[in-house]
């Protein structure tokens, strides 16, 4: 939260900048192969995805 051009925690306590987690999120998604009936391809490995976002303050 910004007031009066300070950045204040989520608790509206002392003023202070945010943490890191509080502008840069990591994200991971792991994409399984499938049949048509729902089992595992044994021959086709996970795809496993990260990204980043980051929000400027």
């Amino acid at each position: 939260m910004l007031m009066n051009g300070q950045i204040f925690s989520d608790d509206l306590g002392d003023p202070k900048w945010a943490t890191k987690d509080k502008y840069e999120k990591k994200y991971t998604s792991t994409i399984e192969f499938v049949d048509e009936q729902g089992n595992k391809m044994p021959n086709i490995p996970d795809d496993k995805q990260i990204s980043i976002w980051i929000r400027p303050l």
